[in-house]
């Protein structure tokens, strides 16, 4: 049975079911994985990322395979529906140049539904959304964490926190028809803390970067799917134990994955931040 199927919007719907920057340039981290055998990962030493670089820059590949940093792009209009959390809203674009949204939608009692719409002329206008996960029974509003987004080819890939009925955490979902059907989402991992994902996919691999749910201080953490996100067959963590590791970006190409991260240093991340990136090759 699918937990979300696709339908016009209503908001009320339900469907049942110590860092210091002047230390060092490089620190070396170790990757945790869920079971004995090769990593799933061969990761390079993480480094610090130059100060230049925009603190809300996306991370990439570029054609030559090497990674990059870029504002992320918008389309000239966004969605407007009732009862979006605006802030919540994310972006992707696909191969052809199609756009693709995802937001909150709040519901009476503060609880929310996750959403995503189209559109098929550069971002101007939008189609008809629809339910991804209606789940949700946390009654935060619009105070959540947004949703990340990636599309390729008729697939759009989502991954975000929520408190869903059988406990909070970190949850998957996608569609294989641009969008018009998505399919009962996965979970990642669960714990109470709501936490930033991001999510990135090529061919049949989709990643997904998240900020640890559980522990008092922030850790990074990748799981990984060789098939479309219906299993994640592993599971490592990206950051080290030596700071507060919050605002995950991944990238993917082919079987080269890059991670970005911000680290605070001191007791509850309260000391100075740096910003960190990992590249490492999927085994």
């Amino acid at each position: 049975m699918e937990r979300a199927r696709s339908g016009r919007y209503s908001p009320g719907m339900q469907i049942s079911r110590g860092w210091s920057l002047a230390r060092a340039a490089v620190v070396i981290l170790v990757a945790g994985a869920a079971c004995a055998g090769p990593a799933p990962v061969a990761w390079q030493d993480a480094t610090v990322i130059a100060a230049s670089t925009p603190p809300a820059a996306q991370v990439a590949f570029d054609s030559a395979g090497g990674v990059t940093f870029a504002v992320r792009p918008v389309p000239p209009g966004a969605p407007d529906f009732p009862a979006a959390c605006r802030a919540s809203i994310r972006f992707a674009q696909d191969e052809a140049g199609t756009w693709y949204a995802a937001w909150w939608a709040v519901r009476p009692d503060s609880s929310a539904g996750l959403w995503a719409s189209r559109s098929d002329d550069g971002g101007r206008t939008w189609l008809p959304p629809h339910i991804v996960d209606s789940t949700d029974v946390g009654v935060t509003g619009c105070t959540r964490a947004p949703p990340s987004i990636a599309a390729s080819g008729d697939y759009v890939h989502l991954a975000y926190s929520m408190h869903a009925r059988e406990g909070a955490g970190v949850f998957f979902a996608h569609s294989m028809d641009r969008g018009g059907l998505f399919h009962t989402p996965v979970p990642i991992a669960y714990g109470q803390h709501p936490n930033l994902t991001s999510i990135a996919a090529h061919g049949d691999r989709v990643v997904v970067a998240y900020e640890d749910p559980n522990g008092e201080e922030g850790r990074v953490g990748l799981a990984i799917s060789a098939t479309m996100g219906h299993i994640f067959e592993a599971h490592v963590q990206v950051s080290g134990n030596n700071g507060d590791a919050v605002e995950p970006e991944v990238a993917l190409h082919d079987t080269h994955v890059a991670v970005s991260w911000t680290e605070r240093a001191g007791v509850n991340g309260t000391g100075p931040s740096a910003r960190l990136l990992r590249v490492g090759v999927l085994q």
